[in-house]
């Protein structure tokens, strides 16, 4: 029961960041949820922590401690929180998975310590795209459509410019993107969700269209 409790935590949070990535979580295949739950989770804290107001030397402490605990062999000297406790119940001692998150603590890091991280840089594009990248490792996906991959492109791009507040740069994208691959493949369809900006839309109408595939 506890473990339930802590995944609808963490499910919580993540809904209150960024409603993209809540909605791409209804639509990933119920084997990958939790990978991709705490791959998004981990994503949104590194990201609070590199966009904060906080003196370097703490920002980089940060990434340390996130290593450390994923690291760590014995979950006990892991912090008692939601995250790390439905970490080590799916992953527990899973070297594969391990590097994975690492590398996206690495690449936050690599990003953060570049000294080009602010939002109205081209250097956050390719923060998304390794961020792609990481999720593809992690739910052994791969592109064989070329015609996805372009799409997917206009989308980080559109989610760029979104963050950035170019809503109209950002809206054309979005539709060059929906040009290309109108209606995803159903198990790339969480992909598409994931670039998405729902905030102030309906989430029963967003969830009805997505059931149709459309994004």
């Amino acid at each position: 029961m506890k473990i339930n409790n802590d995944i609808e935590q963490l499910i919580k949070e993540i809904k209150d960041y960024n409603r993209g990535y809540y909605i791409s979580l209804l639509f990933v295949n119920k084997k990958d949820f939790c990978s991709l739950l705490l791959l998004l989770y981990l994503y949104m804290e590194l990201n609070k922590t590199i966009f904060s107001n906080s003196e370097k030397n703490i920002i980089c402490s940060k990434f340390v401690w996130w290593r450390n605990f994923l690291i760590s062999t014995n979950n006990k000297d892991v912090p008692n929180v939601p995250f790390f406790r439905v970490y080590y119940k799916i992953y527990n001692v899973d070297k594969k998975a391990l590097n994975i998150y690492l590398s996206l603590v690495d690449s936050a890091e690599k990003f953060y310590s570049s000294g080009k991280f602010t939002l109205k840089n081209s250097s956050y594009i390719k923060y998304i795209l390794r961020r792609n990248t990481i999720i593809k490792n992690l739910l052994n996906i791969s592109f064989i459509d070329r015609k996805f991959s372009k799409s997917l492109n206009f989308a980080v791009i559109s989610e760029y410019f979104s963050f950035m507040n170019e809503n109209e740069r950002s809206q054309n994208l979005l539709q060059r993107a929906k040009k290309l691959n109108r209606r995803p493949d159903r198990k790339y369809l969480f992909f598409y969700l994931l670039h998405r900006d729902y905030d102030g839309l309906n989430k029963i109408k967003i969830i009805l269209r997505a059931l149709f595939r459309y994004w």
